[in-house]
């Protein structure tokens, strides 16, 4: 019996699905920011990639608001500032107390969200941290390791099929 077609697996079906959903992802984050605030936390997905970031502290009292959920589209001079840079470098950074009088007041606020988002936490509190993973670090590490299973699955697939026909 032939082996089934790869088109036929679940796996191949699933994986393009995922890659799909993050190539749709990171071009939407392009043109738009889909942005979640609960409390002191932030998370969304915008200018090429998905951050997540702490600011401020938690609230004393027990119960937090309840999450707001928002999307917006770029204004057009800062999807011109990002637009160049779909290919942005990761983030993880903690605040560090710094204070903005010991800022150059020459020194402009970064136009890109990542750098912006380092920006703020650099000269924030302590207790403040950043995440920004840039979409094709996301899109390399689910498409790499599923491409390998496919053609470790093909392979596999064949030397089961010669070996069958051999004997």
């Amino acid at each position: 019996m032939p082996p089934r077609p790869v088109y036929h697996w679940k796996s191949f079906w699933i994986g393009s699905l995922m890659v799909a959903f993050l190539a749709w992802a990171w071009r939407d984050s392009m043109y738009f920011s889909s942005h979640l605030k609960w409390g002191e936390f932030d998370a969304g997905n915008g200018a090429g990639g998905l951050y997540v970031w702490r600011h401020g502290s938690a609230p004393r009292s027990g119960s937090r608001p309840p999450p707001e959920w928002t999307r917006s589209e770029w204004p057009d001079d800062f999807r011109k500032s990002i637009a160049p840079s779909a290919f942005v470098a990761p983030l993880i950074c903690r605040g560090r107390d710094l204070s903005l009088e010991d800022l150059d007041p020459n020194v402009a606020e970064p136009p890109a969200l990542r750098d912006k988002l380092e920006f703020m936490i650099r000269y924030g509190h302590r207790d403040y941290w950043a995440i920004f993973l840039p979409h094709w670090l996301v899109l390399l590490v689910i498409a790499a390791p599923w491409s390998g299973f496919l053609v470790w699955r093909v392979l596999k697939q064949r030397r089961h099929t010669e070996s069958n026909q051999s004997h």
